[in-house]
């Protein structure tokens, strides 16, 4: 069994919310791994505007950044069997992005603060356990608060769409002519206070928007110095797309609470606990556990023929 230097959000994530964790084990530490699975179209798009916003950022900005051009970022990020169809949905949501006025607006907040940083390492503590992680932008405003934000790009490619989620600060189309009932506006369960120099919603608290958004952004700003259990504030800038091509853009700016906080923080001491003890499936006895790894440690290997084309692992990814 190996063992990780460092958990991450996304680590935690897999290790606590699936049924077992068979697939926290194959993925980080199974002496034979599989494969990742392929980048699929809706993560490539992610990924594409991902690396539009901080390039023309960074280029906004006038900071001079190794590797934050368009086609280094575009192409480190985006796999090479999606880039033709990401390279225009990426450009799609960046042009919605600014056509909705969210681009500007945030680009304001960063001229006007300090100490911007994009898409840097941060690794640090959280209850004595490594962590690591990779904020996309933090920042501190003009009121000296400092700002983790990230952005979200759903529905793109899917049939139904995606709707801005509840709680948003506020709300804009990314399109010209007739605009949507949510254009320009809070969303209707949200309760604005200028906070820190901000405009955040105190009617909820960020897990109550999206449990993976607030365990992420939370362990960005623990990695960043904030306490266990404090009120630093967290920004998602959503896309919400819809099979008709419409694009709206939310800003979520709130706090993850303190027991949420403490309870992600539990975890990653549990998670860690457990890697250490080697006893990784806490619902079977440790004997049962051991024989679930060795199965397990195999379980690469067991599917795995000499030609690729043919082999199952590259079956169920999709190749």
């Amino acid at each position: 069994m190996r063992k990780p230097k460092y958990l991450s959000p996304s680590a935690i994530e897999t290790f606590f919310l699936k049924p077992d964790q068979s697939e926290y084990y194959l993925k980080y530490l199974a002496d034979d791994r599989p494969p990742p699975f392929p980048q699929t179209d809706a993560m490539s798009v992610g990924s594409s505007f991902d690396a539009y916003v901080k390039a023309e950022l960074v280029s906004d900005l006038g900071l001079t950044l190794d590797g934050f051009d368009l086609d280094t970022l575009f192409t480190t990020q985006v796999e090479e069997h999606n880039r033709d169809f990401a390279l225009s949905a990426g450009a799609t949501c960046m042009e919605a992005y600014k056509t909705s006025g969210a681009y500007r607006r945030l680009l304001h907040q960063l001229q006007h603060g300090s100490e911007v940083q994009f898409e840097f390492t941060a690794i640090g503590t959280v209850l004595d356990v490594p962590v690591r992680g990779k904020p996309d932008l933090q920042y501190r405003n003009e009121a000296g608060a400092i700002i983790i934000v990230d952005w979200k790009v759903n529905g793109f490619c899917s049939k139904s769409g995606a709707s801005p989620k509840k709680g948003y600060v506020l709300c804009m189309d990314g399109w010209h002519g007739a605009p949507s009932r949510s254009h320009n506006s809070i969303h209707k369960d949200a309760h604005l206070m200028r906070i820190g120099g901000i405009d955040i919603n105190i009617a909820s608290f960020f897990e109550d928007v999206d449990e993976r958004w607030a365990r992420q952004l939370s362990t960005y700003g623990w990695l960043g110095g904030e306490e266990i259990g404090s009120n630093f504030i967290l920004q998602i800038e959503q896309l919400a797309c819809n099979p008709k091509g419409q694009i709206r853009c939310a800003t979520h700016a709130g706090r993850s609470s303190k027991e949420f906080q403490h309870k992600v923080s539990k975890q990653y001491q549990t998670a860690w606990k457990a890697i250490n003890e080697g006893h990784i499936f806490t619902d079977l006895t440790y004997e049962q556990n051991k024989a679930m790894c060795e199965k397990l440690d195999h379980f690469h290997k067991a599917y795995h023929i000499k030609d690729e084309k043919d082999a199952w692992f590259n079956t169920m990814r999709g190749k």
